[in-house]
């Protein structure tokens, strides 16, 4: 389960240590979304296409948007995880969050 309020604290002290927080978007090229993908760790295909996935994490929409973003601030977003997560076991944890 998700804790809301300590998310918000969250980015409520980033925002306070004077980073912006900006919207990323939530598909992303799929070549940008590889970058940071890891074994064991597949974006979704439920969603996805041949040329745009569903985020990982938050660093893939920055990743897109970055020639958009003003040099030398700092940012924070926050997005939904559409990895689906394997553990050592081998179970999908996806399917039980």
């Amino acid at each position: 389960m998700i804790d809301i309020a300590k998310v918000n604290l969250a980015l409520n002290y980033y925002q306070m240590m004077g980073y912006s927080r900006i919207e990323v978007p939530w598909m992303v090229p799929t070549e940008i979304a590889e970058l940071t993908s890891s074994v064991g760790f597949d974006i979704v295909e439920d969603y996805s296409t041949e040329v745009m996935r569903l985020v990982g994490s938050g660093e893939q929409g920055f990743l897109h948007i970055y020639d958009t973003l003003e040099a030398n601030k700092a940012y924070c977003t926050l997005t939904p995880c559409f990895r689906k997560e394997i553990d050592y076991s081998g179970w999908n944890l996806r399917e039980f969050v």
